[in-house]
């Protein structure tokens, strides 16, 4: 049993003091999802240290295929998911929806990338690990979401 934690909390750290790189400068990893496949996608949410900006940011092979800043005017949302304490991040870009789910911080739980147009899945796919990041971030750029607006289906989340 010792040495299972032992291994769950090194795998903690490894995975926050990895994930930390992929943001600029001092930024602060909210999420990120890596995927492997036949083309290695990877997709980041991040806070600027002050709090006042954020972006997302998502490559494949390594190579920028698309970025969003957030601010005041243009807020990521958020929303959790009490029944399964899975953290919903997402926004709207055009007709495309982009949500990174973090589910609570359990062995074997796995973060999750989806992408809907018209609230019709295109990429529905499991990270290879969870995200460790700073998904309780009070940024200027984020917009808590409440359950009344998901459950009601006025939201781009489940």
């Amino acid at each position: 049993m010792r040495n299972s934690i032992l291994i769950y909390l090194f795998a903690l750290f490894y995975n926050s003091f990895a994930h930390a790189n992929y943001c600029m400068n001092d930024d602060v990893l909210i999420a990120g999802c890596q995927i492997n496949g036949k083309d290695f996608k990877e997709a980041y949410i991040c806070s600027a240290k002050n709090g006042k900006t954020g972006y997302y940011f998502f490559k494949k092979d390594k190579k920028i295929e698309m970025s969003v800043q957030f601010n005041k005017n243009k807020k990521l949302q958020r929303w959790l998911d009490k029944g399964t304490y899975t953290t919903y991040f997402g926004f709207l870009n055009g007709d495309y929806a982009y949500i990174i789910g973090v589910p609570e911080e359990n062995f074997d739980a796995k973060a999750f990338l989806n992408v809907k147009k018209n609230n019709t899945y295109l990429m529905a796919r499991e990270c290879n690990s969870n995200s460790f990041g700073d998904k309780e971030n009070k940024g200027d750029f984020i917009e808590e979401v409440s359950d009344d607006i998901v459950l009601s289906k006025k939201s781009i989340f489940p």
